[in-house]
């Protein structure tokens, strides 16, 4: 799609089953709306089907197909992946763990939830960006220079197609100390390094920046924290220690916890 890798790729037997079952599941909810006698629900599959440009034209099949599949990608696969990343660091942090689960379980109602739960939860929210901070999903972002420019001393024509990385400046210790340890402490005032101009950038830089980034930051956080309220885990095995996949974003491979209580 990026053109991040060459084109015989496109031609693998596994890729083209995989792209077959995908369009095949957007086809399967087109087709349900579609047979869903006229109930308009304003969501993003009715625009999609209602699309039209300042043409007049609307989408094609295929553009309907990629744009009501995207929560799946932009949405259910980065949120799942994020809670994977937040329980691995609360597990091999117990000091962190016990506060949160202090907070959880003092202020979560998992049956009526509200925003002013969550902020009452500071740990829990620290944790969450200090777990973005170390482990982002949107660790590049292809993009194509408008104009030519030249950077550290590389120039740069007009056209280029250039990556742009806003977790390397996660890091640096300029803006972190001691940058590879996990430290939800340094988020909180005064010290909030995350606020420094250009430190922190976990959903993207500039204009195309995720459209998601404010629900995700309170999603990914509050799945784990119903889950913290519900259940005792531990990881399994105990040894544990993390591994990266990259299908199609950046998770924990063979992460996997045990349940060790249930709470009432």
């Amino acid at each position: 799609m990026h053109g991040l890798a060459p084109k015989w790729v496109l031609k693998l037997p596994r890729f083209l089953r995989a792209k077959q079952r995908f369009l095949e599941i957007g086809q399967q909810i087109l087709n349900k709306r579609r047979a869903n006698n006229g109930e308009i629900r304003d969501d993003l599959i009715d625009a999609t089907i209602s699309y039209k440009d300042a043409n007049g034209n609307a989408f094609t099949e295929l553009e309907m197909l990629i744009s009501v599949m995207s929560p799946f990608i932009a949405g259910m696969d980065t949120v799942a992946a994020m809670s994977s990343f937040l329980l691995y660091d609360l597990l091999t942090h117990p000091d962190i763990l016990r506060q949160v689960q202090n907070e959880v379980n003092q202020h979560l109602d998992v049956s009526n939830f509200t925003s002013e739960m969550f902020m009452k939860m500071p740990t829990l929210h620290m944790a969450a960006i200090e777990t973005m901070r170390m482990h982002t999903i949107a660790v590049a972002q292809p993009r194509e220079a408008v104009n030519a420019f030249s950077f550290n001393g590389f120039a740069i024509p007009k056209g280029a197609q250039v990556m742009i990385s806003g977790s390397a400046s996660h890091f640096l210790e300029r803006f972190y100390s001691d940058p590879y340890c996990y430290t939800p402490d340094r988020h909180h005032a005064p010290r909030q390094e995350f606020r420094q101009k250009h430190a922190y950038a976990p959903y993207g830089i500039g204009a195309h920046l995720c459209l998601g980034a404010g629900i995700a930051e309170v999603q990914f956080p509050l799945n784990v924290a119903m889950l913290l309220k519900r259940f005792d885990v531990m990881l399994d095995p105990p040894s544990y220690r993390l591994k990266l996949a990259n299908n199609p974003t950046p998770h924990p491979s063979k992460f996997k916890i045990k349940l060790t209580g249930i709470h009432p």
